[in-house]
């Protein structure tokens, strides 16, 4: 038998996941639901590390908080990666949150530099998501 808030606790769980949050405690009447887990924060490997801070790095930050998406289905290619070119007002990735997709646009034209949130990460408001170098559009070698 599936109790009805086992859905909604695996959802919370997903959007924990990639955050810094360590404990989480619920209370809703008599159901009292407690989450903790390592100081370790979000797992190794997610996002790609935060670039050096350059005085011509712009950065897209979350408006709100919610689930960060790359993409606008997980069959579908990514908006933007490292390298490519952006222009102001191009949509570089979706944000979920209460069931609405809100689509994230750059507000600088230029390269993407870094992309700092990973695809399906829980976010919060202001968090940056793309690191957008506004001075050198030019391709980097790598």
């Amino acid at each position: 038998m599936n109790n009805p808030w086992l859905d909604e606790l695996q959802q919370l769980i997903q959007l924990l996941n990639g955050t810094s949050i360590v404990e989480l405690e619920l209370h809703e009447g008599d159901l009292h639901v407690a989450i903790k887990r390592g100081a370790a924060g979000p797992e190794p490997g997610v996002g790609s590390p935060e670039p050096e801070i350059a005085d011509n790095f712009e950065y897209v930050c979350a408006p709100l908080l919610g689930t960060f998406y790359r993409s606008p289905s997980p069959s579908a290619d990514v908006f933007v990666k490292e390298g490519d070119p952006v222009e102001k007002g191009q949509v570089i990735g979706l944000i979920e949150a209460m069931k609405i997709f809100n689509e994230i646009q750059a507000e600088v034209s230029g390269r993407v530099r870094a992309i700092l949130a990973a695809d399906g990460a829980f976010v919060e408001a202001d968090q940056r998501l793309i690191a957008i170098d506004t001075h050198n559009s030019e391709e980097q070698p790598g």
